[in-house]
C-alpha cells in the first residue's frame, strides 16, 4: 500500500518546508525539505520545492515499509496514511510499540500518548498532529477530511505555523515587514534561527521605529 495524496498532504502540513539545511542542537545530522534528516544533508545545502517533494516521496518508501511490516492488522486506506505519518515523526520503535497487543479498534486511544518533549510549545503540535492522525484514522472510507483554506495555505507553503501564544505577535512581524520569510512564502515558524536572521530581523526593527 501507498501514502495517499491526502496523507501526503497532512505530513506536510505538519513537517513544514524549510529549503535551506538546519540542525537542532541535540540532533546528530541536519535536516531539510519536509523534514529529510540524515548524513547525506550538508550544512550548507539548500533545494528547491520540487526536490523536497522529491526526498519526501523517496524517504516515505521506507515508512510505508514499516508500517506494511509492523502492523499485525489490516488497514484501510485512511488508517494506513494515519500511522505512516505518525511514523514519519515518531519513528518505527514508537510504531511497534503503538501497535504491538492492539487491535485495530484500539490505536486510536493510543496515538495521542506519543507527545513527550521538554519544550511546551512543540509538545502542542506534537499532540495537534497526534489528534489530525487520530481524526484521519477514524474517518471512514469515502468520507472526505476536511481542510481549511488556512491549512491548505499551510501546506501549499511551509506546512509551518506558529503556536497560538505566538500568533498575534507574528502576524504583527509579517504584516510591518520585520519578518519576510524565504521570499517563497516559506516562514519556518517553528525552526531554529540563526544569527544572521536575527541581525535581519534587528535590522528591520530599527528602521520601523527610526
Amino acid at each position: 500500500m501507498k501514502t495517499s495524496e491526502k496523507g501526503i498532504a497532512l505530513i506536510k502540513r505538519f513537517e513544514g518546508l524549510l529549503l535551506q539545511a538546519y540542525r537542532l542542537p541535540s540532533e546528530a545530522f541536519y535536516t531539510i525539505g519536509y523534514g529529510h534528516y540524515g548524513q547525506d544533508v550538508a550544512p550548507d545545502m539548500r533545494i528547491s520545492r520540487d526536490e523536497a517533494e522529491q526526498l519526501l516521496r523517496k524517504d516515505l518508501t521506507q515508512f510505508e515499509a514499516w508500517v506494511t511490516q509492523y502492523t499485525p492488522f489490516s488497514l484501510n486506506q485512511n488508517q494506513f496514511d494515519a500511522l505512516v505519518c505518525f511514523t514519519y515523526n515518531c519513528g518505527p520503535g514508537s510504531l511497534q510499540q503503538l501497535v504491538s497487543g492492539r487491535t485495530a479498534e484500539q490505536i486510536p486511544e493510543h496515538i495521542t500518548a506519543y507527545t513527550a518533549s521538554s519544550s511546551e510549545a512543540y509538545r502542542e503540535g506534537l499532540l495537534r498532529r497526534r489528534m489530525e492522525e487520530r481524526k484521519l484514522y477514524l474517518t471512514p472510507m469515502g468520507d472526505e477530511l476536511e481542510m481549511t483554506k488556512e491549512e491548505l495555505m499551510r501546506v501549499e507553503g511551509t506546512g509551518d505555523s506558529p503556536s497560538s501564544w505566538a500568533k498575534e505577535a507574528t502576524e504583527w512581524a509579517k504584516k510591518n515587514g520585520i519578518f519576510n520569510g524565504d521570499g517563497q512564502g516559506n516562514y519556518g515558524w517553528q525552526a531554529p534561527i540563526t544569527r544572521e536572521a536575527v541581525a535581519v530581523i534587528l535590522h528591520a526593527l530599527f528602521k520601523e521605529n527610526k
